[in-house]
């Protein structure tokens, strides 16, 4: 039987061996995972962790839409200014 997949650790055809022992290397990592998976963890987040999550993402959003309005406010005031300064020339005689 021969194998046609490279192994792209070594760019090469794949072994039998090589083939065997990536397949076991997997599979210990998938067997790992899948235990600690199943360990016996509560399933749902209590209501008190929720309402904490809860309160802390709204001081969040509260913190970040006061700047947001602070920035769009001097952003106002800075076009105010630009608007003003071109009122002004604008308003001026072409000739003196």
């Amino acid at each position: 039987m021969a194998f046609t997949e490279v192994n792209p650790v070594t760019n090469k055809t794949w072994t039998r061996e090589e083939l065997w022992l990536a397949y076991q290397s997997e599979l210990a990592c998938v067997t790992q995972y899948m235990f600690e998976a199943s360990e016996e963890r509560p399933k749902l987040i209590k209501w008190s962790a929720q309402w904490e999550n809860l309160k802390a993402r709204w001081a969040i959003h509260r913190k970040e839409w006061k700047a947001a309005t602070k920035d769009v406010a001097e952003l106002g005031r800075a076009f105010r200014g630009h608007l003003e300064e071109l009122q002004e020339v604008v308003s001026q005689p072409l000739l003196k």
